[in-house]
């Protein structure tokens, strides 16, 4: 099973991936995608921060799926108790 901070460094990872695919800047990403750049890069940086929200507009700016940017295993976190 993937650890959390395996996921979260492959969600970057992905995200990394799509850009140098499409030739996009980290620039027009977040452009397009609506976000800050100081946040952009602060969840790029920490990826685990990134809203749903944020991640579905980021794969709207790549023109792929939500699922496409999202690790292939996605850790459940545990309940704190």
């Amino acid at each position: 099973m993937t650890s959390p901070n395996e996921a979260e460094s492959q969600l970057a990872r992905n995200i990394e991936n799509h850009l140098a695919a499409k030739g996009v800047t980290r620039k027009t990403l977040f452009d397009q995608a609506g976000i800050s750049r100081n946040t952009f890069e602060r969840n790029m940086a920490n990826p685990g921060k990134f809203t749903v929200f944020q991640l579905r507009r980021i794969a709207s700016a790549l023109d792929v799926s939500l699922t496409e940017i999202l690790p292939g295993e996605v850790p459940m976190m545990a309940a704190a108790a």
